[in-house]
């Protein structure tokens, strides 16, 4: 629900310019940005944008920053258990690494020019590369499964990006058998 939410809010800033220099939304070519139709919801879209793109993770972490005494009570684990429980109580705020990554990958894709592909998939590869490190130096799943399934959808998300990669950036013929390998290895 974060990232639908969060990629909502954030399309409203994804402007694009048209070749009539006319800057309009991604999302809805038929919206004009930066005119009095976009500045009246400006106000709506900042306070979105602060409550749930920023407030959400921030109490998240905040929740299990300030109540660590408290991880283990039955009433607060009823509460924020789902934020926790998953996660080794040294890595319990860990949630907030997840959503920080979703958020920087939202960010890549909507706020990154889509004329630009080579930067947005730079860019969220550099982010899944860390990710994926933090994943393998911290492990902070509570059941160990669950780490290894973890590392093997970064390392699944990855190896697709790259192959997207491949696919947009070659003029391959789809009955080449390069793209034919490249599919089935995907």
């Amino acid at each position: 629900l974060y990232t639908v939410l969060a990629g909502a809010v954030l399309s409203f800033f994804d402007c694009r310019q048209l070749p009539d220099s006319t800057w309009v939304l991604q999302a809805s070519p038929d919206r004009t940005c930066f005119g009095d139709w976009w500045m009246s919801w400006l106000p709506v879209a900042i306070s979105a944008g602060v409550v749930y793109v920023v407030a959400v993770p921030l109490f998240v972490v905040l929740i299990i920053a300030f109540n660590r005494d408290r991880l283990n009570d039955a009433k607060f684990a009823a509460m924020f258990g789902s934020l926790y429980l998953r996660y080794r109580m040294s890595n319990a705020g860990w949630e907030g690494v997840v959503l920080l990554r979703k958020l920087l990958v939202l960010m890549a894709a909507r706020l990154v020019s889509a004329d630009n592909p080579a930067l947005q998939a730079s860019l969220v590869l550099g982010i899944l590369v860390v990710a994926m490190r933090f994943q393998d130096v911290h492990r902070p799943m509570a059941v160990d499964d669950f780490n290894r399934l973890e590392a093997i959808l970064l390392y699944c998300s990855v190896g697709i990006l790259l192959a997207g990669v491949n696919f947009a950036s070659t003029r391959l013929a789809p009955d080449s058998v390069i793209y034919v390998l490249m599919t089935v290895f995907v």
